[in-house]
């Protein structure tokens, strides 16, 4: 195998190094999350987003079930996916939303639903409406 046989294979290797980075995909189930509608999983959804972001990035999925949440903080490389059969439900807490909220950090995160949504199905400004129409939902801040 001559040089360029072998600066093949190390640049294959590199990309196969890099790959599972940007694939790599998290699950907040294993870390507690219940997704029962009644039980916070807060706690689980963050920890999936920040190992999956100590581990290069990648995509927290919510797969099916409720999943109940405090606001919750995206970071750089991640991508929160809210599958057909799942719905993200914002707290109706009012003691868990901070006083000011920043919604936007330097960095790329994301959020995306299964495609059976549309842009005119996102309620950003009122407390309980549903992203995605039937099955994945948000909730800003209520007001005071």
């Amino acid at each position: 195998m001559g040089w360029r046989g072998i600066g093949g294979l190390a640049l294959l290797a590199t990309a196969l190094f890099l790959l599972p980075a940007a694939a790599r995909t998290c699950d907040p189930m294993s870390f507690g999350a219940k997704a029962d509608g009644k039980t916070k999983d807060t706690k689980a959804i963050q920890a999936a987003i920040d190992d999956c972001a100590a581990k290069g990035g990648g995509t927290v999925t919510l797969a099916y079930g409720v999943y109940l949440s405090a606001p919750i903080v995206l970071k750089s490389n991640i991508t929160l996916e809210v599958k057909h059969d799942a719905t993200l439900l914002g707290s109706p807490d009012h003691n868990d939303y901070p006083q000011a909220t920043v919604f936007r950090a330097p960095g790329r995160q994301s959020l995306r639903s299964d495609g059976r949504t549309t842009r005119s199905d996102w309620s950003a400004h009122s407390r309980g409406h549903r992203y995605g129409g039937r099955r994945a939902s948000c909730a800003s801040r209520p007001p005071a």
